[in-house]
């Protein structure tokens, strides 16, 4: 037999083939792979390498972060504390403070990793990025609810599946998920639900702006009383304005009085000034938005909206319903709420009010809402939510008054809206990021911690202005009044991954460190070039050599002398190196290579030692690869060389 085509398959990449009668190479011959057809998995394991940082910068400020005028600053230190409070399966591994800095804590941004334990029926993921941003956010913000908002892409390369294994009486399962991270990012609600949950203060009741009311023991009790329908007796809280984002009046009202009693609150300035302030008792319409007491055959209690404009200037108590709604108790409690219903601005000053009502010992956020308002504040964002209590005759009594007080976000909220221009352009909120305190963050200036912040798509070497990352427009568009949303793509390089050629479990490949910390195994830092396919039982010769010196890693296989390659694929190279994916090799050299056998005499062979594997370039190491998808189909061609055998340093070859 001169020439002698031979075709290998398999499912794996070291493997022996069986031939059922002998195949004989020529006396001479020559050997080359001329054909290769194979699917390889290959894992890309993204991470978020935490920065060094030194301890006595910990507490320095690496974000900060602006919602609607409300800012809050977080250190290195505030990160940690959150993600040691959320870690799952880092924390049994006790990952301290020091260990979480020392520049080589890794979060994953893609493929999730997670176990699943049958005994305790829990399932524990490892902690992400984004998942620490949006609770610590989430910690800072009383009347915004903040998540992360994170998009993600499908791989379609499915690596490896989920793996059993069983620990005493428990069976686990782990499970990594073949997703890609886009960005980064987070989603602030406006919640005042967060105020309203506080526990209230209770009212300081000052003399002023009060009429015919005695003041003790946290209560009014009216005194004057004239014609029926008429108000003689009136209170003014000016000194007890509740939080515009979710605070409210809480008080009780007996059955005393034979004539009306209404209780409401007023919007200002936060100065007591403006228009529309408390100057004719008789005037119900001074009440923006309250409750009117009455005695029927019973206690009886209506809404009141008396901020129902008819013309300009020009306005009329409206009840709501005209008959009483409801009955009451002399222990009932009762809640006056209000909250923003727009974004902040000069031109955007509308409030919800909310009165709630329940028996005795009800909180706030279990009483039943009877009725709901709309109204409009001053036209800037400086406001005061203000108690009025009117009554026409003796024996009104409103007790255990208390409040939730205007917090400092809601403070610093409205000098934002103040600031804002009036341009006659709807504001659609606002979202900051600043990375660092100027200066202070120029200190902590080492390659991981650039690397770091390039990675989130953030510059650290920016001016004091342009540091700060806006919302692009964009982002802006899918934002409403009340919900605001903040992004960032993700800058993920092949540097900032680690591969796995041929994949074969998720046990197989992630593990623990020394340190407790989830990390990939079993890796390489660089994608290989090729693939090198070798007849381990025939002696081709080729010849390699190397330059070993004091650089030559530990370990190293440099390969000398005979190294029975009769082939190399090269391996494709995708657009995205930074994702999990599939290499599709279908390879047919255009001019095959042959490589000599030298050979004197004609052999017979009944099988062929394969195998196909790759050079990790750093390290020199030859790596198996352990995973294939489908089969491999190798195809080789033998045939007599034109030359005699030759011979070699003055040894002939075997």
């Amino acid at each position: 037999m001169s020439n002698l085509n031979i075709i290998c398959k398999s499912d794996k990449t070291e493997f022996t083939n069986y031939f059922s009668e002998p195949l004989t190479f020529p006396v001479n011959a020559e050997i080359s792979l001329v054909k290769a057809n194979l699917t390889v998995p290959v894992l890309a394991q993204q991470k978020l390498i935490i920065p060094l940082i030194p301890v006595g910068q910990r507490t320095q400020v690496w974000l900060d972060v602006i919602i609607d005028g409300i800012e809050e600053k977080f250190t290195w230190k505030n990160f940690y504390d959150i993600w040691n409070t959320l870690t799952e399966l880092e924390q049994a591994g006790g990952v301290t403070e020091a260990e979480f800095f020392d520049g080589t804590f890794q979060m994953f941004t893609n493929n999730p990793y997670k176990v699943f334990n049958s005994a305790s029926n829990v399932i524990d993921y490892k902690t992400s990025f984004q998942e620490v941003i949006g609770e610590m956010l989430n910690n800072r913000y009383d009347f915004y609810v903040v998540r992360p908002y994170v998009k993600y892409e499908r791989n379609e390369t499915e690596v490896f599946a989920e793996v059993l294994w069983t620990a005493g009486s428990n069976v686990d399962v782990a499970a990594s998920t073949p997703v890609t991270q886009l960005n980064w990012g987070f989603t602030a609600i406006y919640s005042p639900r967060g105020m309203s949950g506080r526990n209230p203060v209770v009212m300081n009741l000052l003399p002023a702006n009060n009429t015919n009311w005695t003041i003790a023991a946290n209560k009014l009790t009216s005194i004057g009383g004239g014609a029926a329908n008429v108000y003689h007796n009136l209170h003014y809280s000016t000194n007890n304005v509740i939080d515009p984002n979710g605070g409210f009046y809480h008080f009780n009202k007996n059955v005393g009085g034979t004539g009306l009693c209404s209780v409401g609150v007023k919007v200002t300035f936060s100065e007591v000034s403006g228009t529309r302030v408390p100057a004719n008792l008789t005037d119900t319409t001074i009440i923006d938005v309250g409750l009117e007491f009455g005695r029927d055959a019973n206690n009886t209690v209506r809404a009141i909206d008396g901020y129902k404009e008819l013309t300009a200037g020009v306005y009329t108590t409206t009840y709501a319903p005209t008959h009483p709604i409801d009955e009451f108790l002399t222990d009932d409690e009762f809640f006056i709420s209000v909250s923003r219903d727009s974004v902040i601005g000069p031109n955007s000053n509308k409030y919800r009010v909310i009165i709630s009502h329940g028996p005795a010992g009800v909180p706030h956020t279990a009483a039943s809402v009877i009725y709901e308002s709309s109204l409009i504040g001053p036209a800037n964002g400086q406001i005061g939510i203000n108690l009025i209590a009117m009554a026409e005759d003796v024996g009104h009594v409103v007790s255990n008054l208390t409040h939730i007080a205007v917090s400092a976000q809601s403070l610093a909220q409205s000098e934002f809206g103040d600031a804002i221009p009036d341009e006659g352009i709807q504001y659609q909120g606002a979202i900051l990021i600043q990375l660092g305190d100027g200066a202070l963050l120029e200190s902590v200036n080492t390659p991981s911690v650039d690397r770091f912040f390039n990675i989130l798509g953030l510059n650290k070497y920016l001016s004091d202005w342009n540091r700060y990352y806006y919302m692009s427009q964009i982002e802006q568009q899918q934002n409403t009044p009340l919900q605001l949303q903040w992004a960032r793509n993700l800058q993920i390089l092949a540097k900032d991954c680690d591969y796995v050629v041929g994949p074969r479990t998720v046990t197989d490949h992630y593990g623990f460190d020394a340190n407790g910390c989830l990390v990939l195994r079993n890796f390489i830092t660089n994608l290989p070039r090729q693939l090198e396919v070798r007849l381990t039982n025939i002696p081709v010769k080729n010849f390699n050599g190397s330059q070993p010196n004091a650089n030559t890693p530990t370990g190293s296989h440099l390969e000398e002398g005979l190294n029975r390659i009769v082939g190399t694929i090269p391996t494709p190279q995708p657009n995205n190196v930074s994702k999990n994916t599939d290499w599709v090799i279908q390879y047919e050299p255009y001019t095959p290579v042959y490589r000599p056998i030298n050979n004197e005499h004609a052999f017979a062979i009944n099988q062929l030692n394969i195998e196909v594997s790759y050079k990790d370039f750093n390290t020199g190491q030859r790596k198996t690869i352990n995973n294939l998808d489908g089969t491999l189909a190798l195809e080789f061609h033998v045939k007599p060389s034109k030359d005699e055998p030759k011979i070699n340093n003055g040894l002939r070859p075997y």
